[in-house]
């Protein structure tokens, strides 16, 4: 394709963690690396895998048969798997492994579903599903497992650890769009009550993993897990509420996720060693950030909960409520310490 001109288009950084803490820059400067499109260089084959990502999604999600549904989430996994490549380290490689497994895994559970309700009915709509008990086990333990909620999210944490900011922002946010919405969509009746039970779960499951953890990726993939239990709650009786929350959600893990990679913090120990050499206002807005994402009022991320629990009030499931609360106060609580610790502390950790 040529040699990137500079002097037309700029020196545009290739990744985002090549922008480094300037004193001179202010707060905002050098925000085009948010958005990905325009802060590659033109790259077609780069392009491409971000489009056929996105259609492959919206194909999962809008098909009445479960045939389309599966192509559409497999055409979604194989175009994303490219754009989590970028160091080529070892580490790297077996966390897309892993991812690779698991959501072949979570396929093959779906696609079985689908062939035993054809077997049985003679049709794959997705209407049809309600009216064959192991087909529909099948099928929801598959998208389940892809979207990685309790008690299958194991492999979550494992495969965050070795991946880049920027792939942990699609993994986390973009691939986690199918699955949701067509477990929201799809199942009803019965299941409702117990997707309402699989969101407590996961929101005390994503609190209480993220308790061990040193480890700045895999504590907010614990804490992904815990927003999903909310995403799913919400989602069940009022999906136009988990849309919303979710529209949130990606945008302050974007910007989380974006100064994360730019004063390097990867760990709890590494705060410390970088706290005399990072600009303090990033180390504010990081906090703030945190804290969003933890649900303190009167932040926006205490917002979009309380809506969630005004639906659940509404269908009158006051366990599921008490659950989500206790595992979103579990993840406050070392989102606090974490925050703090940026503060209060030069050479010592919360």
């Amino acid at each position: 394709m040529g040699r990137f001109d500079e002097a037309k288009y700029g020196a545009i950084p290739p990744t985002w963690g090549s922008i480094r803490s300037d004193r001179s820059q202010g707060l905002f400067s050098g925000l085009i690396p948010l958005f990905p499109v325009v802060a590659y260089k033109k790259n077609l084959g780069f392009y491409l895998f971000c489009v056929t990502v996105v259609v492959g999604t919206c194909m999962g999600i809008s098909r009445v048969d479960w045939l389309g549904v599966w192509f559409g989430l497999e055409v979604n996994l194989f175009r994303a798997i490219p754009l989590f490549l970028g160091s080529g380290s070892p580490r790297e490689a077996e966390s897309i492994l892993k991812y690779f497994l698991m959501q072949g895994v979570g396929s093959g559970m779906l696609l079985g579903g689908a062939l035993i309700n054809l077997n049985y009915l003679g049709v794959i709509y997705v209407t049809s599903l309600l009216q064959v008990e192991i087909s529909l086990i099948g099928v929801c333990l598959g998208i389940i497992i892809k979207a990685g909620l309790a008690p299958f999210h194991f492999w979550l944490p494992r495969v965050i650890r070795g991946l880049r900011w920027e792939a942990c922002f699609l993994l986390r946010v973009w691939q986690k769009v199918g699955p949701l919405l067509v477990i929201i969509s799809f199942v009803e009746g019965i299941m409702g009550q117990a997707l309402l039970v699989r969101g407590g779960f996961s929101s005390v499951i994503g609190g209480l993993g993220g308790f061990p953890q040193t480890q700045i990726r895999v504590l907010l993939g614990y804490s992904s897990i815990g927003h999903m239990g909310w995403l799913v709650a919400g989602g069940v009786y009022r999906i136009l509420r988990a849309v919303i929350y979710f529209l949130l959600y990606a945008v302050i893990r974007r910007f989380l996720f974006y100064f994360l990679s730019v004063v390097r913090i990867t760990s709890y120990k590494r705060v410390c060693k970088i706290f005399g050499t990072v600009r303090i206002d990033y180390l504010l807005f990081l906090g703030i950030l945190i804290l969003r994402l933890a649900g303190l009022p009167p932040t926006i991320g205490f917002s979009i909960k309380w809506a969630v629990v005004l639906v659940v009030c509404s269908i009158k499931g006051f366990q599921t409520i008490i659950v989500l609360i206790l595992g979103s106060l579990l993840r406050l609580y070392y989102y606090t310490c974490l925050a703090f610790s940026w503060y209060l502390f030069r050479h010592s950790l919360v």
